[in-house]
């Protein structure tokens, strides 16, 4: 289950900037096509995959926070029904460069940066 982050249109060129100055960083040893289930994608996708070890960029970039992750997906309706998100407001004050485990979640923080702050309306 995830949380789209809206605006997206604030994540994107940061996304694209990030995704392009560290691809070169990416672990190809890693078998990045068996997690995307690279044979159903669509062409582009592969693509991306190919390129930024995931097909999660550019158009198909989705800004979210995962909240979990269902082994059973048929269960999906019943967690949903039990839920209730509020809308909030977050400010993200650094990016970090991680190690990924599972399921893509942060393993290890190789380095990160702070980010200033561009708009000074937002908080």
């Amino acid at each position: 289950m995830t949380v789209e982050v809206a605006p997206k249109s604030k994540f994107v060129t940061l996304h694209r900037e990030v995704s392009t100055l560290t691809k070169d960083l990416i672990d190809r040893s890693f078998d990045y096509r068996a997690v995307w289930d690279y044979p159903k994608l669509p062409k582009k996708a592969k693509k991306y995959v190919d390129k930024y070890a995931t097909p999660v960029v550019k158009e198909y970039f989705i800004p979210h926070m995962t909240l979990s992750l269902l082994k059973d997906k048929g269960k999906l309706a019943e967690v949903e029904a039990t839920m209730s998100v509020e809308h909030h407001r977050f400010r993200a004050e650094t990016l970090a460069l991680c190690t990924l485990a599972e399921h893509h979640t942060c393993q290890e923080v190789v380095f990160s940066i702070p980010l200033g702050r561009v708009d000074k309306k937002d908080p």
